[in-house]
């Protein structure tokens, strides 16, 4: 059971959502028609019809528009501001009950969710309601995808620089770096 919707998002704004998390889709893989998210932490994914059947056990690029409901929680996880989005790099349990079924919508189940990773279930439905496969404990991971700060703001970095003798006291010296360089210059 779903539960009641606590917001719905079409497809133009999860598609911003992506891209401010650096994760641009071109018009052919912005499959989502809308994602809801419940009062109980579930969220639900309705991608756009197909009518064309798939050579795959399952359909990769549906089955990763499927995954797309997961860009309504990136908003709260910040990624925007922080730089990063997350992957998908591990998953504990694969079941495909339907080959060759067209994902039509998912239901994702959030198990856990940081500023590092988010562990979530995921349930693919195809045409009429029947399950297709289920994906148990999907960890996506966060990765930076630009970098906030240059270096030169969070590293020492050495400058070549002529100085004379006045930055270390030892002004011994009657003459200036410039003054050195210039009889090198007139000497050849």
């Amino acid at each position: 059971v779903l539960g009641p919707a606590i917001s719905l998002l079409d497809t133009e704004e999860i598609y911003r959502i992506a891209d401010g998390s650096g994760l641009h889709y071109g018009p052919a893989f912005r499959l989502v028609d809308e994602a809801v998210t419940h009062e109980n932490g579930l969220i639900s994914v309705q991608l756009k019809r197909q009518n064309a059947s798939t050579p795959f056990l399952i359909d990769p690029m549906r089955l990763d528009a499927c995954s797309h409901g997961l860009f309504t929680i990136f908003p709260e996880l910040r990624v925007e501001e922080r730089g990063v989005t997350y992957i998908p790099v591990r998953m504990e349990e694969t079941t495909l009950y339907r080959p060759r079924m067209t994902p039509e919508r998912a239901v994702i189940e959030i198990i856990s969710k940081s500023e590092r990773s988010v562990i979530a279930n995921y349930y693919i439905y195809g045409a009429g309601g029947e399950i297709s496969a289920v994906f148990r404990r999907v960890q996506c991971q966060a990765v930076p995808v630009k970098r906030l700060r240059s270096i030169g703001s969070v590293a020492v970095i050495e400058r070549v620089q002529l100085i004379d003798g006045t930055i270390s006291a030892n002004t011994g010296v009657p003459a200036t770096a410039r003054d050195v360089v210039a009889a090198a210059r007139d000497r050849g």
